[in-house]
């Protein structure tokens, strides 16, 4: 898949993927957070964000008894 620019700065606008929407906003946060802290962004530091987030999100869901609804958002 290609991404431009513009991609990246406003994400899709096909409902098709919305977890790569999501993916993107997320290292747009990891993104702001590193620069705020003055440090070098990493794909590790980026993975272990995700991590969390899914980590996080599961939880919830399994807490909520909710389970199809998260699977439905992290399915690939």
């Amino acid at each position: 898949m290609h991404l431009n620019l513009k991609d990246i700065l406003t994400g899709l606008l096909t409902p098709e993927l919305p977890l790569l929407n999501y993916l993107l906003l997320i290292g747009k946060i990891y993104l702001w957070a590193c620069r705020r802290n003055k440090e070098h962004p990493s794909i590790q530091g980026f993975k272990s964000k995700v991590k969390l987030k899914y980590e996080t999100e599961k939880y919830i869901c399994r807490k909520n008894n909710n389970l199809d609804m998260f699977r439905k958002k992290w399915a690939i």
